[in-house]
């Protein structure tokens, strides 16, 4: 390739030996690995992205992938290993290692948008009590609630005078949830990660 590549987010080195934005049919078509490779590099360097969505501002990536190519010869790798096409997929970072930062290989797996969404931790949301748990005015107790991602709607699990309680039941349906998605896993270590996460010890 001929012609001086900036850098991306002051950081990425776009080392591609193609065109990763060709013109298909007079439409600009975007290489899925450099896709997935841009929004991982904005996440972790680009300054805007950090103030628009505040779960980023620890994030970073390894120094492996500020080289395009090195990320997308591992992204290539995974979907041999797997079975799939990471086009449809998303890029996670935490599932396998709870509260990871850092985008690298031994931690970074694709998952769909359902697994993704099951597993945020609402913290900024939820309010003032534990995960799962409202104060319900009407009877003076604490509400257990939880979302169920196969029906898509909030299920009323019960009303209890103890904010743990109220917790413990909803993490409960949580794991009973977690333990069906695990089934539908192209990727084992994340099927394990899911059976863990909300397990009644954690």
């Amino acid at each position: 390739m001929s012609g001086k590549r900036g850098l991306v987010c002051g950081w990425g080195i776009n080392d591609a030996d193609y065109v990763v934005t060709p013109l298909i049919s007079g439409k600009q078509v975007w290489c899925k690995y450099y896709q997935l490779w841009k929004n991982m590099i904005q996440r972790g360097f680009d300054d805007k992205s950090k103030q628009r969505r505040p779960t980023y501002r620890d994030v970073t990536v390894c120094d492996g992938w500020q080289y395009f190519m090195t990320f997308r010869k591992w992204a290539t790798e995974y979907e041999l290993r797997y079975d799939v096409d990471i086009g449809e997929l998303q890029l996670d970072k935490d599932i396998l290692v709870n509260g990871n930062n850092v985008y690298n290989p031994s931690t970074c797996c694709f998952v769909n948008n359902i697994t993704n969404t099951f597993l945020i931790n609402c913290t900024s949301a939820r309010g003032d009590y534990l995960v799962g748990v409202c104060w319900d005015k009407r009877g003076c107790k604490f509400r257990s609630q939880c979302h169920n991602l196969f029906t898509g709607k909030q299920e009323f699990l019960g009303c209890f005078t103890n904010e743990l309680e109220a917790h413990r039941v909803w993490q409960s349906r949580k794991h009973e949830l977690a333990l069906q998605l695990a089934e539908e896993q192209h990727d084992p270590r994340v099927a394990q990660a899911l059976r863990e996460r909300y397990a009644p010890d954690k």
